[in-house]
C-alpha cells in the first residue's frame, strides 16, 4: 500500500497495455498517468479530478475502482467526500430544532393566510347582501320659487316746499331735483351701476308755504363700489430643468450566454454554471450539451485537444493541445477572449 503507483503499474503490465493506450481510452493525459504511477500527485489537478483519474485508471487495468480510490486517499492523506449520513450527523440538535420550528411557523402562516382569505370572502358577501336589501331613499322635494313681491305705490300727500334760500325751488307737480353739488362718479373699474327705478312724483295737492329754517335737501351718498384687487398673476411655468436622474434609465443588463459543448472525440468534461455543478463525465464524439449562462461558467476538461465548444453560435478558440488538462472561466466580460 506504500507504493501505490507501483501497484497500478504492475496491474497495467499484467494486462500488457501501455500508458498511451490508457490515455487514449480514458482521455487523460499520459503525463498525468505517468505521475500517478510515480506517486507524484503534484502534477495532478487535485480534488475530484484526481479521484476521477484514479477511478478511470483502475477500471482500465482491472482493479476495483472504489478500493483503489480509498487506497489513494489513505496513501496521500486526501479527504474523502462526505457521505449523506455523515453530513446529517454533523447537524447539531439545535439546528434541527430551529428547522422544525421554521416548518411549524410556515404551516401556521399558511393556515392563517387561508383563514384570512375566507373571512374576507364572507365579509364581502355579507356587505353585498346588505346593499342589495337596503331600500332606496325617497327623492328630495324640489323647493318652490318665491312669488315676486307687489310693487308699493307712494302714498299721496302734500309736497313739502323748501325754505327760502334753499337751492331746491318749489315747483308744484314736478319732481324734486337733487341738491346742487358735484356729481359723485362710481369708483373706477367698478362693475356696479345704480339700479334703475321710477322717479317719484309729488302727490297733487295745495302747495305749502315755505317755512323759515334751514333748507332740507335730500342727502345723496356716494355709490359704494367693492374694492377690486389686482388680477391674480398666472402661475409662471417652472423653468427648472427636469431631474436628470428621472430620464436616465437603469443600467443595461448583459444578455445571457448560450454555451454549447461538443467534443470532437472522447473527452472528460466537468461543467459548473452560475455556481451549480451540472455534470462531470466522459463525453463522446458528436454529443452536445447546451446550457444558458447568466453570470459565469467554469469548464474543466481532461483533454484540451479533443474539446470543442461555441457561445451564442460563435465557435470557440482552441484551448490547448491533445492530452492537456485545462480549466477556463467564461463570463460576459471574457466572452471575446474564448471565441472567434
Amino acid at each position: 500500500m506504500d507504493d501505490f503507483g507501483g501497484k497500478l503499474r504492475q496491474a497495467r503490465e499484467r494486462r500488457g497495455i501501455s500508458l498511451r493506450q490508457i490515455a487514449s481510452s480514458t482521455k487523460i493525459a499520459a503525463a498525468a498517468l505517468d505521475a500517478l504511477e510515480k506517486n507524484d500527485i503534484s502534477k495532478l489537478p487535485g480534488g475530484i479530478f484526481s479521484r476521477a483519474f484514479v477511478r478511470s485508471y483502475a477500471v482500465e487495468v482491472g482493479l476495483d475502482p472504489d478500493d483503489t480510490v480509498r487506497e489513494f486517499l489513505e496513501r496521500f492523506n486526501q479527504e474523502p467526500p462526505p457521505s449523506a449520513e455523515a453530513m446529517a450527523a454533523a447537524i447539531p440538535q439545535e439546528e434541527k430544532q430551529f428547522e422544525q420550528r421554521q416548518r411549524q411557523a410556515l404551516k401556521g402562516l399558511g393556515f392563517g393566510t387561508a383563514l384570512l382569505l375566507v373571512l374576507i370572502v364572507i365579509l364581502l358577501f355579507v356587505l353585498r347582501r346588505r346593499s342589495a336589501s337596503a331600500p332606496e331613499p325617497p327623492p328630495l322635494p324640489v323647493a318652490a320659487e318665491p312669488a315676486p313681491a307687489p310693487a308699493l305705490a307712494p302714498t299721496p300727500g302734500p309736497a313739502l316746499a323748501p325754505a327760502p334760500g334753499s337751492a331746491l325751488p318749489p315747483a308744484p307737480g314736478s319732481a324734486l331735483p337733487p341738491a346742487p353739488g358735484p356729481a359723485l362718479a362710481p369708483a373706477p373699474g367698478s362693475a356696479l351701476a345704480p339700479a334703475p327705478g321710477p322717479a317719484l312724483a309729488p302727490a297733487p295737492g295745495p302747495a305749502l308755504a315755505p317755512a323759515r329754517g334751514p333748507a332740507l335737501a335730500a342727502a345723496r351718498g356716494p355709490a359704494l363700489a367693492p374694492p377690486l384687487g389686482p388680477a391674480p398673476a398666472p402661475e409662471a411655468a417652472s423653468s427648472r430643468p427636469a431631474d436628470a436622474g428621472a430620464a436616465t434609465g437603469p443600467a443595461p443588463v448583459a444578455d445571457p450566454l448560450k454555451l454549447d459543448v461538443h467534443p470532437t472525440s472522447e473527452c472528460w468534461v466537468s461543467l459548473t454554471v452560475d455556481g451549480r455543478k451540472l455534470f462531470a463525465r466522459v463525453m463522446q464524439a458528436g454529443e452536445h450539451e447546451s446550457h444558458i449562462v447568466r453570470r459565469e461558467a467554469v469548464v474543466e476538461i481532461g483533454d484540451a485537444g479533443a474539446f470543442a465548444f461555441s457561445v451564442n453560435g460563435r465557435p470557440g478558440n482552441s484551448l490547448g493541445d491533445k492530452g492537456q488538462v485545462k480549466t477556463f472561466k467564461l463570463t460576459p466580460a471574457t466572452l471575446n477572449t474564448f471565441v472567434k
